[in-house]
């Protein structure tokens, strides 16, 4: 902070458009000083071309592009691609698919139980060949 900022005791002291000018203020400071550096970044790419900057540079334009890509919805299957544009738009569509494979015969309801149960007869069939059983 400029000691213009320090000399005010209290920020509950000024007034709303002195806070709002200081808001102002910081925003246009940063935003000039955002600017500067990727100035500074740009003209290190141009000086050295096969340089780190440059690298740093295209990994960021390629990174842009790829999101304006998904946005443009060009991207529609792959690692890259987003939940949205694999078929399932809400979660109504998604609940509803879940529902409807949970009620199909052999789908998702009791799929589970039906491996317990046939893993405890497998070891039932075991065990009675061997003389034993154990309840885990």
């Amino acid at each position: 902070r400029k000691r213009s900022d320090k000399a005010l005791a209290d920020r509950a002291e000024l007034s709303q458009g002195e806070r709002k000018a200081l808001r102002s203020k910081k925003k246009r400071v940063h935003k000039r000083r955002t600017a500067e550096s990727a100035e500074q970044r740009t003209l290190r790419a141009e000086a050295q071309p096969g340089g780190a900057a440059a690298r740093r540079q295209e990994a960021d334009r390629v990174g842009e592009q790829l999101a304006e890509a998904k946005r443009r919805g060009t991207i529609t299957s792959g690692p890259l691609s987003s939940g949205k544009q694999r078929g399932r738009s809400s979660s109504k569509a998604f609940f509803s698919s879940m529902q409807a494979a949970s009620q199909a015969p052999g789908g998702l309801a009791g799929s589970k139980r039906q491996r317990v149960a046939d893993a405890r007869k497998a070891a039932q069939g075991a065990g009675a060949a061997d003389g034993a059983s154990f309840k885990l």
